[in-house]
């Protein structure tokens, strides 16, 4: 994953420390993330779960796609130190990447440290949906 500068840093001071979780969504332009949208209207204060506003975050990446601006992926904050995606991370993954159209064949699913650092995984679906860790490069803007 590439992403600017600019918007590693935003997501990395704007994301408050768990709990509780919360997340977004970030879009590319000629492949480098360069815009994120955070959804901070659904915040579980009870556990640690983020639970997207799917009807807002659809909102925005239908806004996006009249910018020619791609769709990458959702990120969501953790605990520092739950460097892993969790049971329910993968399930809500794959659930995605099952309802995916056809022309869509990978997603991104960063995991923030709010303050800390973000460390990228990737989803593919091809006869199956493999996911892992991802590079992530920061370039400059």
């Amino acid at each position: 994953m590439r992403i600017t500068g600019d918007i590693y840093n935003l997501i990395l001071s704007k994301m408050p420390v768990v709990p509780p979780e919360t997340g977004g969504i970030i879009g590319s332009v000629d492949d480098i993330i360069c815009t994120v949208v955070f959804d901070m209207k659904n915040t579980e204060t009870k556990s640690a779960v983020y639970v997207p506003d799917i009807y807002f975050l659809n909102e925005c990446i239908s806004e996006w796609a009249e910018d020619n601006i791609r769709f990458e992926g959702i990120f969501h904050s953790h605990p520092y130190g739950q460097n892993y995606l969790s049971v329910a991370d993968v399930e809500y993954i794959e659930k995605i990447m099952q309802e995916l159209p056809e022309n869509i064949n990978q997603l991104y699913f960063p995991i923030v440290f709010p303050k800390h650092e973000i460390i990228s995984f990737r989803a593919e679906k091809s006869d199956s949906i493999r996911i892992f860790n991802d590079n992530m490069v920061v370039v400059n803007n």
